[in-house]
């Protein structure tokens, strides 16, 4: 099986036409080491470096090795060490792999950094073996090798394209350094450091660098969800979720609130993320309930609309005028055809966005057999000046997915 792929080497994009583990390019094999950006030749690996002291708990790319195995044992050292765990994915066939050993071995400040703080192991990635069930676990690796850092618990932290720590021929140390320390068992424990207390808005660190933001309600004594759950959000509980397109429209970006999920995919994130995420003590993660919701959309104050009592409206996603030509709201446009990034989606009062619009939300309520109360309008279904009033509500099947339905979370005593 032939395939075609952009690979970069030494700092150059380059199409490379690949069978099993001989590459080319174009037409001609390519085996000679390629030439740097200005021209001159990059040079070839040397020797196998001294290796005084272990940098790797398993330090080869062994196609029969078994990865679970070796990270079982990775882990249990790195909790004795109180160390996080790095992933190094790739293979010998790999040069840029190659050179990667070599820089850890023979950079001493890298070197000294990775002994500190963390336990480094080989995950091949070659034809005679990709270890696709063991990868299936992680997100999807664009290039090799590829970096996982990991807890000593074994929870992903962070996913890292390692081109982005390169420069010129080889690594950069200074970027090196930086993506090191930023993943050290103590600087985690520091960003986890917010402190989650009564009347202070908070942030729920959901691992990869990506952190889930609430807002303190004191009418209602808890937490709201300061925006619609995002794409990015919830792929960290289900890495291979697509929230599609409509009309060529991008629903998936990662600041867009996810859609296509139902009732019941809510519940399993709500219990991954009280699995795997530090919450507030004494507090109930869940979907608000509807007069949770109606409260947080009227400020308090019970306005009609999400932005007061006037028509048309002040702000906000609804039907905009790119998609429907025929059905939308006179003398209004949100810029947006579809889902728009929640930040952009208008603030409330109380501080929280998009209450009411971009995404009809699922809420905690029952009504009937199997079916969940929804609130508010969305980018599909607001042109309807009613359909737009805060008390507005409609309802789904547990397992219904649409592209207008996504969900907020709240933290209740």
């Amino acid at each position: 099986m032939w395939r075609m792929e952009l690979v970069k080497w030494f700092g150059i994009t380059t199409l490379l036409v690949a069978s099993g583990l001989n590459l080319y390019a174009g037409s001609e094999e390519t085996s000679a080491i390629p030439e740097g950006s200005d021209g001159t030749a990059v040079p070839a690996l040397t020797a196998e470096p001294e290796k005084e002291a272990p940098v790797y708990f398993v330090g080869e790319y062994d196609p029969e090795r078994d990865p679970a195995k070796d990270l079982e044992g990775a882990l249990e050292l790195a909790r004795k060490e109180k160390k996080n765990v790095i992933l190094q994915v790739g293979g010998d066939w790999c040069i840029w792999c190659r050179r990667m050993t070599e820089y850890f071995y023979e950079n001493k400040p890298i070197r000294e950094a990775l002994r500190e703080s963390y336990v480094i192991m080989k995950v091949n990635y070659s034809s005679d073996n990709t270890n696709g069930t063991f990868l299936a676990a992680y997100p999807k690796v664009p290039a090799f090798p590829h970096l996982f850092v990991l807890e000593a618990d074994g929870k992903l932290l962070c996913s890292q394209y390692t081109g982005d720590l390169e420069e010129g021929g080889s690594y950069s140390e200074t970027i090196m350094l930086e993506f090191l320390k930023k993943w050290t068992p103590e600087a985690v424990a520091e960003q986890k450091v917010t402190k989650l207390k009564p009347r202070q808005d908070i942030a729920v660190d959901l691992g990869g660098g990506v952190k889930m933001e609430f807002v303190w309600i004191k009418e209602l004594k808890g937490w709201c969800g300061k925006y619609e759950v995002t794409n990015e959000e919830y792929k960290r509980f289900k890495s291979t979720h697509d929230s599609k397109d409509y009309k060529g429209h991008d629903l998936d970006g990662n600041r867009q609130p996810v859609v296509y999920v139902s009732w019941n995919d809510a519940q399993d994130f709500i219990q991954w993320m009280e699995k795997n995420c530090e919450l507030p003590e004494g507090y109930t993660l869940t979907l608000p309930s509807k007069d949770e919701w109606l409260s947080v959309a009227q400020c308090g104050d019970g306005h009609t609309y999400p932005w007061g009592n006037e028509w048309p409206p002040e702000y906000g996603n609804y039907d905009d005028e790119t998609v429907f030509t025929d059905d939308k709201i006179d003398d209004y446009s949100d810029g947006y055809a579809v889902t728009c990034p929640v930040k952009k989606s208008g603030e409330n009062d109380w501080g929280v966005y998009g209450v009411g619009g971009n995404v009809c939300e699922w809420t905690e309520e029952e009504f009937g057999r199997s079916h969940y109360v929804l609130r508010g309008s969305s980018w599909h279904n607001g042109s309807y000046q009613p359909d737009l009033r805060c008390d507005f509500g409609g309802g789904g099947k547990a397992s219904d997915q649409y592209g207008h339905i996504g969900f907020r979370l709240f933290l209740r005593p």
